[in-house]
């Protein structure tokens, strides 16, 4: 879980003691679970200078990963599965930790951003961690008879809307 979502749950100290530990055992799980190419996106996405965690923070609200993030790192079906074994687990073990109160919020937290997107503090600075974009050439049919002269920049744009 996210700091914001940690302070939104309002984690005492020994919560967080607990879900630092818990954190190392998933990071611990999820390094045996991923291939070498995967384990350094993982790195490149979700690292912070200095020390790159082998696995993601918990996000969306206790989520580890979201589809498109597993989509994106190409899990396999038998990783899947075991991503999802560990999610029980972790589910299991967060449960123990919350109070009732803890856990109404953290189901109104998971149902207003169901699969990791759109809730508050899912996402790190700039957007999604994991983007794709295709990139098409000159020739391609889609772009037959089409003009490919830019136009306005966004700035431009903006300030025409103000004005």
């Amino acid at each position: 879980m996210t700091s914001a979502e940690q302070n939104r749950l309002q984690f005492t100290d020994e919560q967080k003691k607990d879900l630092v530990a818990l954190q190392k055992a998933v990071d611990a799980r999820f390094d045996r679970l991923l291939t070498e190419t995967q384990r350094k996106q993982i790195r490149t996405v979700f690292g912070q200078p200095g020390s790159p965690p082998a696995a993601p923070p918990f996000g969306a609200a206790g989520r580890i990963l979201s589809s498109a993030q597993q989509d994106a790192l190409k899990l396999s079906p038998e990783q899947r599965k075991r991503l999802e074994e560990i999610q029980k687990d972790i589910d299991a073990k967060v449960e123990t930790l919350l109070t009732d109160e803890q856990k109404k919020q953290l189901v109104a937290m998971r149902q207003a951003a169901p699969d990791g997107r759109g809730g508050p503090g899912d996402d790190p600075p700039g957007g999604t961690p994991l983007f794709r974009a295709y990139r098409y050439a000159i020739d391609h049919p889609a772009l037959a008879g089409r003009s490919l002269t830019p136009g306005k920049l966004l700035e431009e744009l903006q300030q025409k809307d103000i004005e």
